[in-house]
Parts: structure tokens; C-alpha cells; sequence
């Protein structure tokens, strides 16, 4: 079976009949497994459709839950507010020690002291 020919009619496009009845069945394959996906699609938007109204408060308690904790957790900043955890020991830190010591004595912070083994 001739399907086409290229520009120049050098090249002819062909396809031999025992194949035919199999493409066919290749190409039916696909077009029933392309309307199957889109038949779950539209199932699966109808369904969250019918439950905008739940999924739209649910998203606007996660924003109000998020803006309060952003607002405690600014709040803790301005007011240098910390929690109390256990003494900080830090390995091998010869060179971040100077460093370190520097910028909390900056912010009027209380200065860790090291020992060095």
C-alpha cells in the first residue's frame, strides 16, 4: 500500500499489506487510550470541582495559620526572645571562634568561651 511520495518522487512511502490490519489495530489502540485519559481527567476535575468549597477554606486557614506563626516568629526577633537549649559545643572551631565571639559581642550578646583541646 503506497502512502505517499517524497518532494522529488524519489522516495515513495509504502506499507506492506500484512502490516496494514495490525497498524490499524496500533492506531485504534491509541485513540482508545487517549479517550480513556481523558475521560479519568474530566472524572477526576468534576470530583475536585464538587469540593472547591473545602479545599478553598482549608487553603485560606493554612494562610492565616502561616501569617500568624510568621508574625510570632517576627515578633520573637524584635523582642530577642530565644528558647532555652542546652549548652552549644562546638568541634574543632579555631577559626569560626574569633569570628563568632566578635559578632555576638556586636549585638551585646553573651560570649561563648571556648576550649581548645
Amino acid at each position: 500500500m503506497v502512502h505517499g511520495a517524497s518532494g522529488t518522487g524519489q522516495t515513495v512511502f509504502v506499507e506492506p499489506f500484512e502490516t496494514v490490519e495490525t497498524n490499524n489495530q496500533l492506531v485504534q489502540l491509541a485513540e482508545d487510550e487517549a479517550a480513556e485519559i481523558f475521560r479519568i481527567l474530566k472524572e477526576l476535575t468534576d470530583r475536585l470541582r464538587e469540593m472547591h468549597g473545602p479545599l478553598q477554606a482549608a487553603a485560606e486557614t493554612i494562610a492565616e495559620l502561616d501569617s500568624v506563626s510568621r508574625g510570632r516568629g517576627l515578633r520573637g526577633i524584635s523582642m530577642r526572645a530565644c528558647r532555652s537549649f542546652p549548652p552549644l559545643r562546638i568541634a574543632a572551631g579555631r577559626r569560626a571562634a574569633p569570628v563568632l565571639e566578635d559578632k555576638l559581642r556586636k549585638e551585646h550578646r553573651a560570649i561563648v568561651r571556648f576550649r581548645w583541646p
